[in-house]
Protein backbone atom coordinates (compact mmCIF):
# COMPACT_ATOMS: atom_id res chain seq x y z
CA UNK A 1 0.00 0.00 0.00
CA UNK A 2 1.45 3.42 -0.94
CA UNK A 3 0.75 6.44 0.82
CA UNK A 4 0.22 9.60 -1.08
CA UNK A 5 0.08 13.56 0.22
CA UNK A 6 -2.89 15.52 -0.97
CA UNK A 7 -3.50 19.53 -1.45
CA UNK A 8 -6.24 20.11 1.81
CA UNK A 9 -8.62 22.11 -0.59
CA UNK A 10 -11.56 24.06 0.88
CA UNK A 11 -14.17 23.06 -1.55
CA UNK A 12 -13.52 19.45 -2.33
CA UNK A 13 -13.56 18.95 2.04
CA UNK A 14 -16.84 20.79 2.80
CA UNK A 15 -18.03 19.31 -0.26
CA UNK A 16 -16.97 15.71 1.44
CA UNK A 17 -18.49 16.87 4.73
CA UNK A 18 -21.32 17.56 3.57
CA UNK A 19 -22.37 14.74 1.34
CA UNK A 20 -21.04 11.79 2.93
CA UNK A 21 -19.79 12.69 6.88
CA UNK A 22 -22.38 14.27 8.16
CA UNK A 23 -25.58 12.45 6.70
CA UNK A 24 -23.69 9.05 7.79
CA UNK A 25 -22.76 10.22 11.30
CA UNK A 26 -26.64 11.56 11.57
CA UNK A 27 -27.40 8.17 10.81
CA UNK A 28 -25.36 6.25 12.90
CA UNK A 29 -26.75 8.40 15.45
CA UNK A 30 -30.20 7.29 14.82
CA UNK A 31 -29.27 3.58 14.47
CA UNK A 32 -27.46 3.64 18.11
CA UNK A 33 -30.61 5.81 19.65
CA UNK A 34 -33.07 3.52 18.48
CA UNK A 35 -31.29 0.29 19.67
CA UNK A 36 -32.03 0.36 22.97
CA UNK A 37 -29.15 0.36 24.89
CA UNK A 38 -29.50 0.21 28.55
CA UNK A 39 -27.71 2.97 30.74
CA UNK A 40 -27.55 1.28 33.63
CA UNK A 41 -25.30 -1.28 31.92
CA UNK A 42 -22.95 -3.37 34.78
CA UNK A 43 -20.82 -5.35 33.57
CA UNK A 44 -20.68 -7.55 36.61
CA UNK A 45 -24.31 -9.16 35.83
CA UNK A 46 -23.37 -9.41 32.02
CA UNK A 47 -20.47 -11.20 32.36
CA UNK A 48 -20.12 -14.83 33.46
CA UNK A 49 -16.80 -15.06 35.54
Amino acid sequence: MQFRQVRAERIPIDRYMAELWIPYHRELGEIINSEGLSASFDREDEIKW
